[in-house]
């Protein structure tokens, strides 16, 4: 009886170390797959790499697309701003030939109406873009007799009481603020001396101007321009001189009557 009890006993301890031992073999199973699964993962991270430079490659070409087609906009930038440059010169020498115009078809001391509608249809010639002849613009009852002689500006006398109040006489034609619509522009005028600007398309005054110019030749007091054969000469008279353009340039004292 007592053997058959130890038996049982036996038996029973047995199939307890047995589980022990089975529950110890799934548990040792269950981090074997468990361990295995990381891994795997692992390797499978390490196998997505390459995409993670593919992506740095399409970043890098994007960039390079983006500083191209910024590349290409400041390009095209600067090239509207040469055009908008070139079409703002062409605007302003067309409203500078127009300004000559203006002071020009103004009643002149020197020139018939006649003349003066010459010189509009040369100007429009130069704002045109065509050729033109200069000598043509006087009318040919008038060039031998201008040929033969020069252009004088005598300053008479000047009364000055302000920038707006005053009275010059010049060439014996009495000019004020109001009236002052010779062909003539007054830039500057005090007790002491005026300082005018003449206007010229004549050939012949045109290049004595650009020949005295080079010359350095020019009185004191004289500045000048010339462009598309029309001349623009600022020059300064004290009362009793004249500004003479002929074959040369000068100011004399007195009335010149060459």
């Amino acid at each position: 009886m007592i053997k058959i009890i130890l038996l049982n006993f036996l038996f029973i301890f047995q199939s307890y170390a047995l589980d022990e031992n089975l529950e110890q073999m799934l548990k040792e199973q269950t981090e074997e797959v468990e361990l295995n699964r990381l891994t795997e993962t692992s390797s499978d991270n390490i196998a997505v790499a390459p995409d993670v430079k593919s992506e740095d490659l399409v970043k890098e070409v994007t960039e390079k697309t983006k500083k191209k087609l910024e590349l290409e906009n400041e390009k095209e930038k600067r090239l509207n701003k040469l055009e908008e440059e070139k079409l703002t010169k062409e605007r302003l020498k067309l409203e500078e030939n127009n300004e000559i115009l203006k002071v020009l078809r103004k009643s002149s001391l020197f020139h018939t109406q006649e003349q003066l509608d010459r010189l509009d249809n040369a100007l429009e010639a130069i704002n045109d873009g065509r050729k033109i002849i200069i000598e043509d613009i006087d009318g040919e009852e008038n060039v031998e007799v201008i040929r033969s002689s020069a252009i004088n500006f005598y300053l008479n006398s000047i009364i000055f009481y302000s920038k707006t109040d005053w009275i010059l006489w010049l060439n014996g034609n009495k000019i004020t603020p109001k009236t002052n619509e010779s062909d003539l522009e007054l830039i500057e005028i005090n007790n002491n001396f005026v300082r005018l600007r003449w206007i010229t398309g004549y050939e012949k005054f045109v290049n004595a101007i650009i020949k005295e110019t080079e010359a350095s030749r020019l009185p004191a007091r004289t500045y000048v321009e010339v462009s598309d054969n029309i001349a623009k000469i600022d020059f300064t008279l004290e009362p009793n001189q004249t500004f003479s353009v002929g074959s040369n340039i000068k100011i004399l004292e007195g009335r010149n009557n060459e």
